[in-house]
């Protein structure tokens, strides 16, 4: 995981090099959830899995921010509702009203920039 977060610090490093505008983010979401038939994120096994997902997405925002880019933390995002955007097991993408929830997100940071 720090192996991924370093690997995005230098991607924004080398794109803030030559890029200084807007820039939007959205982080990972949790696949497991739906991915094993759970309803819910309360099984004591994935214990390991949540925190390492809480990890990512607070060091991705650090990151982020560090860089002046807009994160959207998926992680946040479908925390709890996996089965209303990923109502099929094995969904890795979001249904149709996950990519709405998505495209809110980003226009509420879009209409902030004036």
């Amino acid at each position: 995981m720090d192996g991924i977060i370093a690997n995005y610090e230098e991607f924004l490093r080398e794109v803030r090099v030559s890029y200084s505008g807007h820039f939007i983010m959205l982080g990972c979401y949790n696949v497991i959830v739906p991915g094993y038939s759970l309803v819910d994120d309360t099984n004591p096994l994935l214990v390991p899995w949540l925190e390492l997902m809480s990890y990512y997405d607070e060091k991705m925002e650090e990151v982020s921010e560090k860089y002046n880019v807009d994160y959207i933390s998926g992680y946040q995002l479908f925390k709890g509702k996996e089965r209303v955007y990923f109502p099929t097991d094995g969904d890795v993408h979001p249904n149709e009203a996950g990519y709405e929830l998505i495209a809110d997100q980003m226009l509420e940071i879009i209409k902030n920039y004036g």
